[in-house]
């Protein structure tokens, strides 16, 4: 029993070393961000000859939207946009950077199980602005009620590093006429409040059956 724990033990040190040591990148938010497009831009409504029509979304802040109305006049209404706004640590959800994850993939080239262990990942809040952007309220109605069924009462996204994500739709507001520029119709903006439950993830390690400890290539490896 002793060997087994100075080996966990030494395990974790070796581990925890290579973690602070390390310059590796998960590009957590903008796999979040990639994802969230994505499903945005499934939504539809339906024309005044019940035509269906597919929506746009983009990637930007309101500033940036009403920019480009302004500077494209063919643009064709209804569009939705979205943009991160802010991130936190949620204390609540974190673990001790001591804290060791352990889990089981299978090797997709030797289609063998492998061990893999890295620290717990760093729990985060963000949040992101979605918005809605019409000429009518009969399309912004529409919608609408695809986004909030999209939420039941969560949105699950799915990334390389976690299946597990959730997302949650917060408040909404409605905004009146909005003036892009002289000779324009106005639009309407609807604006719904999204917040992600996100994890940063720690570099993870392959442990060998001889307790060599070797880095961890997700290209190549699939959960178990």
């Amino acid at each position: 029993m002793d060997a087994y724990n100075n080996f966990v033990s030494d395990t974790k040190m070796e581990i925890l070393k290579r973690s602070q040591g390390s310059n590796s990148i998960t590009h957590v938010y903008k796999d979040i961000l990639k994802y969230l497009i994505s499903s945005f831009s499934n939504l539809v409504h339906l024309d005044d000859e019940g035509k269906v029509i597919k929506i746009p979304c983009w990637h930007g802040s309101a500033e940036r939207v009403i920019a480009k109305l302004k500077q494209e006049a063919n643009i064709i209404l209804p569009v939705i946009s979205i943009y991160r706004e802010t991130e936190s640590l949620d204390q609540n959800r974190l673990r001790p950077d001591s804290t060791m994850i352990f889990e089981k993939y299978i090797d997709k080239v030797s289609n063998r199980a492998v061990r893999v262990a890295s620290l717990a990942p760093a729990a985060v809040n963000i949040t992101y602005k979605l918005s809605i952007w019409s000429k009518y309220q009969e399309d912004m109605d529409q919608i609408s009620e695809q986004i909030r069924r999209s939420f039941n009462p969560q949105l699950l996204i799915e990334t390389r590093h976690s299946n597990q994500t959730n997302a949650y739709l917060g408040d909404e507001e409605n905004q009146g006429d909005i003036k892009i520029s002289d000779g324009q119709d106005r639009v309407i903006r609807r604006i719904f409040s999204i917040s992600v439950e996100g994890y940063i993830s720690n570099p993870k390690f392959v442990i060998t059956n001889t307790g060599k400890i070797e880095s961890f290539n997700n290209e190549i490896h699939i959960p178990a």
